[in-house]
């Protein structure tokens, strides 16, 4: 009984048990007071992918507490529902039965929860005392079940000097699970800023599983705890990858509000890394729109700010979406010449993908003359997530067309992009581990680092450091 069967765990009366979403994480909430106006909670959940530590038989993994209330009544339902979907306010959550609470005290990271190693062993108060003499709490959750506070903490792994400073075991986490160990490790800390970097991390990658309603409520949370903390670099971090995945999710609309926000609010604080990817992401919100001159000036604003600023990464992925752009609207000469642009970049910053993109263009070139009589087709924008440093390519789309020639051959390109990376990366000429750790020192220490990845060029950066032919996008260490 190492692992507890948590499907089969009878709960205390009034106790309740939040869905798991991770592995053998689990959230309980136990009843603690209730007054006239509300009913007291303590949210009690165990740390992400922390250790189990079996000791006199007895089985422990850390766990975290924070206190909340539930309007009795309902008088505060419309807004607490507001908190929800980011409009201000405590940290919010919705209970198991349904009900909305808010946090009213602080985060408790002394606990455990402890649970016999054998079916056939005996656990209560007693022999759990027997064994650890300066509990200061034992209360039993579930049948052979218990929280416990005043044992000797399981500790999480030592840090890894390759991984997030705060975080351990790297090497062996998915990017789901590491960016939920930032996130508790920032609510364990109390370091709300953390926290808002934190979810729009957790954001992204699960983006990149795929699971696009939960990347938008992440980055909602973000946007709201930013907007709190009145933390502008935070609240545009969230607002244009929020913006991002709703064109992922095909609402060009919402996605170009959104990014319309980011973009006034990054030029009222003067922040040109980040504004250069926001108009990059606007000009594909007007492409999904069938705007595809707006589009494109935007895109060459783009072009421009990003050569100013030196991200050779993104003019790569500017010029090709031009090109794409260009054939759409039938300009033939204008596409080949942005295209081969992008392809002479890639090659000389050494990325394998170059030699696809070049195969792409020629039988773009070659089977250009049978689509000379047609017209363009729809102008569009796809989000392709999950590439090679945890990154998303965004390119624009056409519809109506065939997709194995003309312009969609370019599209072609970018969406085959992740299954080639993932064929290739194995052979792939990696970094020394002195010089992936020098690089990596260099980006925890950076500004623009959240812990994950790096905000500027949007890269995982404990898969980045790796890749010999990488290099930083403002220059910081050389390929």
């Amino acid at each position: 009984m190492r692992t507890p069967d948590w499907g089969n765990l009878v709960l205390g009366d009034g106790i309740l048990c939040e869905p798991a979403r991770e592995g053998n994480r689990m959230v309980f909430w136990l009843p603690v007071s209730r007054d006239q106006e509300f009913q007291y909670w303590e949210r009690i959940g165990t740390v992400p992918r922390a250790e189990i530590k079996v000791e006199h038989g007895v089985c422990t993994t850390p766990a975290t507490s924070v206190r909340a209330r539930q309007k009795l009544g309902g008088g505060l339902l419309g807004r607490l529902a507001r908190k929800l979907t980011g409009t201000g306010g405590d940290e919010s959550w919705m209970l198991p039965n349904g009900q909305p609470a808010e946090k009213c005290g602080e985060r408790k990271t002394d606990l455990l929860l402890a649970w016999p190693e054998n079916e056939s062993m005996a656990l209560d108060e007693e022999s759990v005392r027997n064994h650890w003499p300066g509990l200061t709490r034992f209360q039993p959750i579930g049948n052979r079940l218990f929280l416990v506070a005043g044992a000797a903490p399981t500790p999480a792994k030592a840090q890894s000097p390759q991984g997030p400073a705060g975080v351990s075991g790297t090497e062996e986490l998915g990017p789901v699970a590491l960016a939920e160990q930032l996130l508790e490790a920032a609510r364990q800390s109390g370091d709300r800023s953390k926290e808002a970097a934190a979810l729009i991390d957790l954001g992204i990658v699960t983006m990149n599983e795929g699971d696009l309603k939960r990347a938008v409520a992440h980055l909602e949370k973000a946007l709201e705890l930013s907007r709190q903390l009145g933390d502008k670099a935070r609240e545009i971090d969230a607002l244009h990858n929020l913006g991002y995945v709703l064109l992922a999710m095909g609402q060009a609309a919402a996605a170009r509000r959104v990014l319309e926000g980011a973009l006034e609010l990054v030029r009222q604080v003067g922040d040109p890394y980040a504004e250069k990817l926001v108009v990059e992401r606007l000009g594909m919100a007007h492409a999904n729109m069938r705007d595809p001159a707006v589009a494109l000036t935007l895109l060459n604003k783009a072009l421009e700010m990003t050569r100013a600023l030196g991200d050779r990464q993104q003019e790569t992925r500017v010029l090709w979406n031009q090109a794409i752009a260009y054939a759409d609207l039938n300009q033939r000469d204008q596409a080949i010449a942005r295209a081969q642009e992008s392809i002479d970049l890639l090659r000389k910053l050494g990325k394998p993908e170059a030699s696809w993109y070049g195969a792409q263009l020629q039988r773009y070139r070659m089977d250009f003359a049978g689509l000379a009589g047609n017209g363009p087709g729809t102008f569009g924008a796809t989000v392709v997530t999950g590439g090679p440093m945890g990154g998303s390519v965004m390119t624009a789309t056409q519809t109506g067309t065939d997709p194995g020639s003309g312009p969609g051959l370019l599209r072609m390109a970018v969406s085959a992009t992740k299954a080639m990376m993932k064929f290739i990366g194995s052979g792939l000429k990696t970094t020394s581990p002195d010089i992936q750790q020098k690089r990596m020192a260099t980006c925890q220490a950076c500004e623009h680092h959240t812990g994950l990845r790096c905000r500027i060029c949007g890269c995982f950066t404990n898969v980045k450091t790796r890749m010999a032919h990488e290099q930083c996008p403002i220059g910081k260490w050389p390929a």
